[in-house]
């Protein structure tokens, strides 16, 4: 209870005996002069001045404390809580633009994975053409003189392992300069283009084709039957390239001297084989036949 609401001087006392006066509520004061600094007890009339009514007015102003208390004790419950929900919007907020931002980098990061792995591939393609080109004739699309060689080299290891007969087929162009000279050196280049086409198409698997240079060509026949086998092979490269071609829209005939040499026989190392399959081919071309092409 609040004793200020009171309509009556009330002054709670200490107790019958000292009457010592506790407080006075507003009413009690106003009847009192302005410069009075104590209130005596026989001026005003004693609502409770017993320890029994003292302490029911400490109850009453307690008690209405108290409720006080809980009305500003919810004021600031809900202060509190349109704190939190102000905050937890704010946060929202943040949160929202940060999953844009997260979306927008997961989107760049995407555009970039697709460009490097586009990049990527096309290292990929040009280191392969590279390779390619390392190793083979940009005319014709034959191994060139430099694979060639490597291939060689493992296939005479791979006879000395196994015993088995390696051969070397080295192939001319006969009068190609007369074609260069009669239709042009693009023309020449179509003549060269198909005779590697021919000889590619018609030697067997696990055999090598190479344009060593110019009008030259090598074969590299592993495992072939002897003698008898080179001589069958260089008789289907002459018929392969014996067919006619179409230059410049003219049907013309070429034909090649072929000379070969086969492992151990003739050299013992790729080097000599070469070299004797060299010798072999002029021997062919001064002779213009057919036969006897092994030395």
């Amino acid at each position: 209870m609040n004793i200020d609401s009171v309509g009556t001087s009330t002054v709670p006392m200490s107790s019958r005996q000292s009457a010592a006066i506790l407080r006075s509520n507003l009413f009690a004061e106003r009847r009192t002069r302005p410069e009075a600094t104590q209130v005596f007890a026989p001026d005003i009339p004693i609502a409770w001045n017993d320890r029994a009514g003292t302490e029911s007015v400490a109850n009453a102003e307690q008690a209405g404390g108290e409720r006080n208390c809980a009305l500003h004790g919810d004021c600031l419950h809900l202060h509190q809580v349109n704190a939190e929900v102000a905050e937890l919007k704010r946060a929202l907020a943040i949160s929202q633009q940060e999953l844009a931002a997260a979306r927008l980098t997961i989107a760049e990061l995407t555009k970039t994975e697709a460009n490097l792995s586009r990049q990527l591939q096309q290292i990929a393609e040009s280191c392969e053409q590279a390779l390619h080109l390392a190793h083979h004739d940009e005319l014709t699309g034959l191994a060139n003189r430099s694979l060639l060689l490597d291939r060689l080299q493992q296939a005479l290891a791979q006879a000395d392992r196994q015993q088995k007969p390696v051969a070397v087929l080295f192939i001319d162009l006969d009068d190609f300069k007369t074609i260069n000279d009669s239709f042009g050196h693009d023309a020449g280049d179509r003549l060269l283009r198909e005779v590697g086409r021919r000889l590619s198409a018609d030697i067997r698997c696990g055999d090598t084709a190479c344009r060593y240079g110019g009008d030259e060509f090598l074969l590299l026949l592993t495992d072939i039957d002897g003698e008898a086998g080179v001589n069958a092979v260089i008789e289907k490269i002459h018929a392969c390239l014996a067919a006619p071609y179409q230059l410049a829209g003219r049907e013309i005939s070429v034909s090649a001297s072929i000379g070969a040499a086969l492992y151990r026989r003739d050299g013992l190392n790729g080097t000599e084989l070469l070299k004797q399959a060299d010798r072999a081919m002029y021997r062919a071309k001064r002779r213009r036949g057919l036969g006897d092409s092994v030395c």
